[in-house]
């Protein structure tokens, strides 16, 4: 799944946290992170991990996340 940001003509890869072009444990590190309230993101951050688009980071996003990876 990809998001694509019309202002910058470019795509991420939803849950790709630290911008390196695939998601994987780095990422939900830094997501479960901002979630336990260990770290600080910019909303624009936030949606990228909102894997249920429910403009919101929680858990449920980090299992849909998880899912991604182990298929």
């Amino acid at each position: 799944m990809c998001i694509r940001d019309s202002t910058k003509n470019s795509t991420t890869i939803l849950g790709d946290m630290n911008s390196d072009s695939s998601l994987d444990v780095l990422d939900l590190i830094v997501s479960i992170s901002y979630i336990v309230g260990q770290s600080d993101l910019v909303y624009n951050d936030v949606l990228i991990s909102d894997a249920n688009y429910d403009l919101d980071l929680d858990i449920l996003d980090i299992v849909i996340l998880v899912n991604s990876i182990l298929q």
